[in-house]
């Protein structure tokens, strides 16, 4: 999300919560309740959204080029043993076959790639026990098979994940839309409330106005945990302080989430002096100066222990 569709989140959410805290005020007007239940489902479905498309891909990426690397270096090393078992047997065409440029595997794109290792190892399989002689062997050559089918596995994982960024970032546009909708509806329906109930009305004013100046991308961060991973909640360097209220959001269905403050941004839970567990689609409210942050630990991070990924949002009340 932009900054203009954060601070509009952030005005949904002042939305959801007026209606929480006045329920019993609205329940005349029956049709508020259905509206409420669709903006707080548009909410979760924007969070949820936005954590797909602001995920980090990069991992794949280095992935992808570790198994790679793994491809090129056996290659490397089983060619140049294939190459001197060719010039053993007096082959001088396997000797030109086999004998693989580390140049050359390099420029290669990574589909090429693996068709040309996959066709060395097709030459090798066969004959790996008597490369034992040249450096090599069927240890080698078992390797490079394994290595391939691990680099196919993510040759298009990458451009798999920019593809689901752009869908989710799509979806996060059209719910935005969704949300609207709902509150258009919700105007007609509290404007009956103007004559009858000044206060409560103002209220409402208030909580649907766009505050531009303290909310939006500064207040709220949201994103997904890897399995068993360590996530930092990127606020700003100073956005918290010892008085900061935050409400920390486990949006993860079955499944707890442990947040902490830590000295780095990459820290365990070891690095913290305290830790408090969220229950799954749970929230926790804590003051930031009671419950870890101090000049050392000024990192809010969460670790996900679970066997799947987590879903997460966090907010400065």
């Amino acid at each position: 999300m932009d900054d203009k569709q954060l601070n509009k989140l952030s005005m949904f959410i002042k939305t959801a919560d007026f209606l929480d805290d006045n329920s019993g005020d609205l329940a005349g007007v029956t049709q508020i309740a259905g509206i409420k239940t669709a903006i707080d489902s548009g909410i979760e479905g924007i969070v949820d959204a936005d954590g797909d498309a602001d995920s980090d891909t990069s991992g794949f990426t280095i992935q992808k080029s570790e198994e790679r690397t793994t491809v090129e270096q056996l290659s490397i090393k089983v060619s140049r043993a294939m190459a001197a078992y060719g010039l053993s047997i007096n082959n001088p065409g396997l000797v030109k076959l086999a004998d693989y440029v580390p140049s050359e595997l390099e420029s290669k794109r990574d589909n090429d790639l693996y068709v040309k290792a996959k066709k060395l190892w097709d030459r090798a399989d066969p004959v790996k026990a008597s490369l034992s002689n040249f450096n090599s062997g069927p240890t080698d050559v078992n390797n490079l098979n394994t290595a391939l089918q691990d680099f196919y596995a993510v040759i298009q994982l990458p451009e798999e994940k920019r593809g689901q960024k752009k869908v989710s970032g799509m979806k996060v546009d059209r719910l935005f839309g969704e949300v609207d909708g709902q509150l258009a509806q919700l105007d007609i329906y509290m404007a009956t409330f103007a004559g009858v109930n000044e206060d409560l009305y103002a209220l409402y004013l208030t909580s649907r106005a766009i505050d531009e100046s303290g909310g939006g991308s500064q207040n709220i961060k949201s994103g997904n945990a890897g399995v068993n991973a360590v996530v930092n909640v990127p606020f700003a360097e100073g956005k918290i302080d010892a008085d900061t209220v935050l409400k920390l959001v486990n949006r993860t269905a079955t499944g707890e989430l442990r947040f902490y403050f830590s000295d780095s941004p990459t820290g365990g839970e070891g690095t913290a002096t305290l830790h408090y567990i969220v229950n799954p689609d749970s929230t926790m409210n804590l003051v930031a100066g009671s419950s870890g942050f101090d000049v050392t630990h000024v990192y809010l991070n969460l670790f996900n222990p679970n066997a799947f990924e987590g879903k997460w949002r966090v907010e400065i009340l």
